[in-house]
């Protein structure tokens, strides 16, 4: 698998920049066991709640690399202004894996 960890695939919160941890099954089954779907229901959750899926997404996220990182804080530290930027990079990062075949997409 690819790594995702580099300056495309960064996100900043805040004054801080964070990187996305590799998309490996372990961040994936991670994601899943959040929401409690499958990786190709992810985008229909956030349809629903978009800033409450993207908080918990990030969290899933981060915690991979950044252990002591809360939810709370990270809702701290995400500002109005975040919310687009921070959804396009992760996502983006999440079709890269789709297009590398790292998991189906739906329909597929």
């Amino acid at each position: 698998m690819e790594l995702l960890k580099d300056e495309k695939y960064t996100i900043k919160l805040g004054d801080k920049e964070y990187g996305i941890p590799e998309l490996s099954w372990e961040v994936l089954s991670a994601i899943e066991q959040e929401f409690d779907c499958s990786m190709r229901e992810l985008r229909a959750r956030f349809e629903a709640k978009e800033v409450t899926s993207l908080l918990s997404l990030v969290y899933v996220l981060l915690k991979c690399n950044y252990p002591e990182i809360t939810k709370k804080e990270i809702g701290q530290q995400g500002k109005i202004g975040d919310i687009q930027p921070v959804s396009e990079r992760v996502f983006a990062a999440i079709k890269a894996a789709e297009s590398n075949g790292h998991f189906s997409r739906a329909g597929s």
